[in-house]
């Protein structure tokens, strides 16, 4: 049952060393010590906490100024289907980009052998990714312009709000990795998972709080939060193709 929650929890924020794990806890850089781990899971927590700080504030926030708005944005009886749809496709849609670019930054760290296979498979992923941002700007900016509806309105609120939940979620579960990594129990292997974990689980909590709290805004101010979450998503996306690109020149030199 715990190995099937790992596994679970490993697919869902796509974690890019679970290759290793199928041969156990084996670290993928051999040459990296426990105390430098530990070190760097330390300075991790403040950041983890810090920002975990900032979305309760943000649930705060939306309970004690926007809960009236919300209660009527849900309760409302226009189009059920349609809010169904779109709240999913406003979570879908961002999510798959993030997951994507961790599957496609997996394969940075391939070992050489299995290099020019898994680039293969990556130029695929990195088409859907690019599919999956364009279709998420169309949502958020096409969409609402082509057809004017009330409907985005809640739709875009309900997602920016289960985000920001979710975000919590993974936030926490970082926090409790980070501080098991800067632990004294266990190998390196076990460190390195553990941080690793928490750094994956760090990204995703981090990305989804952004887009949350922007598309949050579409209660009060609709233009605003699309924008926002627009161009959030576009500068999380790209700064994380600069530092693959960065990795990659590494690797071949």
């Amino acid at each position: 049952m715990r190995r099937a929650l790992l596994i679970f929890y490993c697919w869902v924020t796509n974690y890019r060393f679970r290759r290793c794990l199928s041969e156990g806890l084996k670290p993928y850089d051999q040459n990296v010590s426990i105390e430098q781990i530990r070190t760097k899971a330390s300075s991790s927590i403040t950041s983890v906490s810090t920002f975990l700080g900032f979305v309760v504030a943000v649930i705060v926030w939306l309970a004690t100024q926007e809960f009236v708005n919300f209660s009527e944005l849900l309760t409302a009886e226009e189009a059920r289907h349609q809010l169904i749809l779109y709240t999913a496709l406003a979570l879908f849609l961002p999510y798959s980009g993030f997951w994507l670019e961790r599957y496609i930054s997996a394969v940075s760290v391939e070992k050489n052998k299995d290099r020019v296979q898994k680039g293969k498979m990556r130029r695929w992923r990195s088409l859907l990714l690019i599919l999956s941002l364009a279709a998420s700007v169309f949502l958020f900016l096409g969409v609402p312009t082509r057809w004017p509806s009330t409907v985005f309105i809640r739709a875009f609120s309900l997602a920016g709000l289960i985000m920001t939940a979710l975000s919590v979620v993974l936030l926490v579960f970082a926090l409790e990795f980070y501080d098991s990594a800067a632990g004294w129990r266990g190998d390196v292997g076990l460190h390195f998972h553990l941080a690793s974990i928490a750094s994956n689980s760090y990204f995703l909590g981090v990305s989804l709080a952004l887009i949350g709290a922007s598309l949050c805004v579409c209660v009060s101010k609709y233009r605003t939060g699309r924008l926002l979450a627009t161009s959030t998503l576009v500068l999380l996306i790209t700064i994380t193709e600069i530092e693959r690109a960065l990795w990659d020149l590494e690797k071949s030199e």
